[in-house]
C-alpha cells in the first residue's frame, strides 16, 4: 500500500467467527493492524484447542474498516475487493489425511431467478429477490428488523459447492432473526441461480454499520488434494465480500428509503 494503512483482522474456524490470539495482543474477535507505506511485517497467531478431526481455518484482512462514507462509488469500489484471505486445513489427532467433516446444506426458502439473472459464479446483495440492482446503502431505524437478499449464482458451465457467511461491522451474524445458523452451505447445479431471503436487527447505535456477506467457495476441500482441485479448477478457492452496505441508523428517519444501482 502506499499509504499509511489500518487493517481489521479475524478469523474463522470451522465456519464460525472465533476470539483468537494475534500479534500478542491477546484473545479477541476483532485485531487491528496499522502499516506504514510499503511496509512488509510478519504476525504469529495462535487459535483455541479443537476438537479431534479436520478443520477449515480462515484468517480474513479487511482493508478500510473505519471508512463508513455512503458514496456510491465508494460502495462500489467494496464489491469483491477491499478483503484478502487465507484459508489452512488443520488435523488434530492421529489422522494424517484431510478428511471433510459432514456439512448440512441450507434447507430454508429460496426463490429461483431463472437463468437470465444477471448474476454468474458469484453473490450479490439486494433489497428484493433476484433484483438487478445492488444494495448498497439504506437508512434504517434502530432497534428494528431489516430484510434483504442474499442472490448467489453458479455459472453456466458447472456446479459450484459455497459458504456464505454474514456480518454486521464485521461480527458474524445469523441468516434470520429466527435462525440459530449463522452460515449457509449451498450446492449448486450449473446455471443455477437462487435468491435467500435474510434479515438483520438494526442496532441501537446511531450512525454507519457495515452489512457485508462473504462468499467462500469450496468449504472443507482439501487444499493440498491436487487431484480434487484440478477437478474442481474452474472455482478459485479464495474467500470474497460482497458490497459493502452502509446502514445508516438515525432514529429520526422513516425506515425503508434505500440506494440501490
Amino acid at each position: 500500500m502506499t499509504k499509511n494503512s489500518d487493517f481489521l483482522i479475524i478469523g474463522l474456524l470451522d465456519y464460525q467467527q472465533i476470539p483468537f490470539e494475534f500479534n500478542n495482543s491477546g484473545k479477541n474477535i476483532h485485531h487491528v493492524i496499522h502499516m506504514a507505506p510499503f511496509e512488509e511485517a510478519f504476525y504469529r497467531f495462535r487459535l483455541p484447542p479443537m476438537p479431534d478431526g479436520s478443520h477449515d481455518f480462515e484468517l480474513f484482512l479487511i482493508m478500510k474498516p473505519d471508512e463508513h462514507t455512503l458514496n456510491n462509488s465508494f460502495r462500489f469500489s467494496t464489491d469483491q475487493a477491499l478483503l484478502g484471505s487465507r484459508r489452512v486445513n488443520i488435523i488434530v489427532g492421529n489422522a494424517t489425511e484431510f478428511s471433510a467433516p459432514r456439512i448440512t446444506t441450507y434447507n430454508g426458502p429460496t426463490w429461483s431467478c431463472g437463468s437470465d439473472y444477471v448474476l454468474n459464479d458469484g453473490l450479490l446483495v439486494t433489497t428484493k429477490p433476484c433484483d438487478n440492482r445492488a444494495l448498497l446503502s439504506s437508512n434504517v431505524t434502530p432497534d428494528k428488523l431489516y430484510d434483504y437478499s442474499i442472490n448467489i449464482a453458479a455459472d453456466s458451465k458447472y456446479p459450484i459447492s459455497v459458504a456464505i457467511v454474514p456480518l454486521l461491522d464485521y461480527y458474524q451474524v445469523p441468516l434470520t432473526k429466527n435462525m440459530n445458523e449463522n452460515v449457509a452451505f449451498f450446492n449448486l447445479s450449473a446455471g443455477e441461480k437462487i435468491s435467500v431471503p435474510a434479515n438483520i436487527g438494526i442496532p441501537h447505535d446511531t450512525g454507519v454499520h457495515e452489512l457485508m456477506v462473504l462468499w467462500i467457495p469450496r468449504p472443507y476441500y482439501s487444499i493440498d488434494d491436487d487431484t480434487q482441485n484440478a477437478r474442481q479448477y474452474h472455482q478459485w478457492p479464495w474467500s470474497e465480500p460482497s458490497i459493502r452496505v452502509g446502514l445508516n441508523v438515525k432514529s429520526d428517519l422513516q425506515e425503508g428509503s434505500s440506494d440501490s444501482l
